[in-house]
């Protein structure tokens, strides 16, 4: 973001338990990095310095990335929470 500042108005964010899965795990073996799926700000991401990015960058929408799996109760509420943590930080 801090490359390219201008024109950016849409970020997704997605956060992972510890630790971070590398590209490598994320394609090779899509089915155990999405186990690693954590609600935003509450995995590896630093939202604060994220969040610090989006506002210099003039970003307008934070899109809160998140899978759908078994062990969510309830996906809307995990939502709910990535955007709570998110809305710590605006």
């Amino acid at each position: 973001m801090q490359k390219i500042r201008v024109g950016l108005q849409m970020i997704s964010v997605k956060d992972f338990q510890p630790p971070i899965p590398t590209q490598e795990v994320m394609a090779e073996r899509r089915d155990e990095a999405y186990k690693l799926d954590a609600n935003v700000g509450e995995g590896v991401q630093d939202v604060p310095r994220i969040i610090e990015a989006c506002k210099e960058s003039g970003v307008k929408w934070i899109i809160v990335e998140h899978m759908e799996k078994e062990h969510y109760e309830d996906s809307v509420a995990a939502v709910a929470v990535s955007l709570r943590n998110i809305r710590k930080y605006l």
